[in-house]
């Protein structure tokens, strides 16, 4: 579903949730629940019948604090993306720099290199 939108804003998220729902309920790993966690995210951003944002960044929060360093890595990815989106620069500018020491070379270092000035 993600590389079939045409856009992010194409992209049925509410359908997305329900399918990282049923994937959490057969497969509870720390990547579902980084991945899910995104989904609410992006929805929490639309308004429609969006989830707590707050809630949303607590439990990635959790995954960055008691994760493994993957799906810690994720998680920071994801507080550093809905800081960006909600405006906060200097937090989510923090978030990509502290992300430089973990992201190898590649596209998305070059990416949170962008974000971290």
């Amino acid at each position: 579903m993600h590389a079939s939108a045409g856009s992010a804003e194409l992209t049925d998220w509410q359908r997305l949730a329900q399918l990282y729902d049923a994937l959490l309920a057969v497969w509870p790993s720390p990547a579902v629940r980084v991945a899910r966690l995104v989904v609410l995210g992006r929805l929490a951003l639309t308004g429609d019948r969006a989830p707590d944002l707050d809630r949303i960044e607590r439990d990635l929060e959790g995954l960055v604090a008691d994760g493994p360093p993957y799906a810690a890595r994720d998680a920071s990815l994801a507080l550093a993306d809905l800081a960006r989106r909600t405006g906060r620069t200097e937090e989510a500018a923090g978030r990509y720099r502290e992300l430089l020491d973990v992201v190898p070379e590649g596209p998305l270092r070059e990416f949170c290199r962008r974000y971290a000035p």
